[in-house]
């Protein structure tokens, strides 16, 4: 079975996929889709292109595809891993600060979610995380102040505690 959309750029462009192949999820495809018209019509500006030219934009998109993340087409993307580094890329082109740094910052802010995540499930306070961020020696037991590799040993600690208290109290 195949599914057809349409991508509207300034004229329509029109796609058909087979629908059993991923691609973004259509809250992903509501800021992709955007940016990377916005990355297009940065890209026409500077080279003096029509923006309504439909070839040149499909070489064009495809091309940024491959350097962004060596493939031809979103359909073989993985909305987890490969969306923020395509949208990253679009972003640098389009000149986009927000996607910009939310790319940049991607990886932290999954971090910070597990790490508030172990909290809840251990009812851990924040008094008591920033005793353990003392203890492996961090300056600061704020989350936002921490890089991203003092936050994977925070929740990988977190996660052992959590772990060690379960496994406590299913012996008992």
């Amino acid at each position: 079975m195949e599914a057809y959309f349409v991508v509207t750029l300034l004229g329509s462009i029109v796609v058909s996929v087979d629908s059993k192949i991923m691609s973004f999820s259509p809250s992903q495809q509501a800021h992709y889709r955007p940016l990377v018209l916005k990355a297009w019509l940065a890209h026409c500006e500077s080279a003096r292109l029509d923006p309504e030219n439909n070839s040149a934009y499909t070489t064009w998109y495809r091309l940024q595809l491959l350097e962004a993340a060596g493939m031809y087409t979103t359909i073989e993307a993985d909305q987890v891993r490969d969306f923020e580094r395509i949208m990253g890329h679009f972003a640098a082109l389009a000149g986009d600060e927000f996607w910009i740094k939310r790319c940049a910052e991607g990886d932290e802010r999954r971090i910070r979610y597990l790490i508030s995540t172990e909290m809840l499930r251990g009812s851990i306070s924040a008094a008591y995380l920033a005793g353990i961020c003392r203890k492996m020696g961090f300056r600061s037991g704020v989350l936002s102040d921490l890089p991203e590799r003092h936050l994977w040993k925070l929740w990988n600690a977190l996660f052992r505690h959590n772990r060690r208290h379960t496994t406590s109290d299913v012996k008992e």
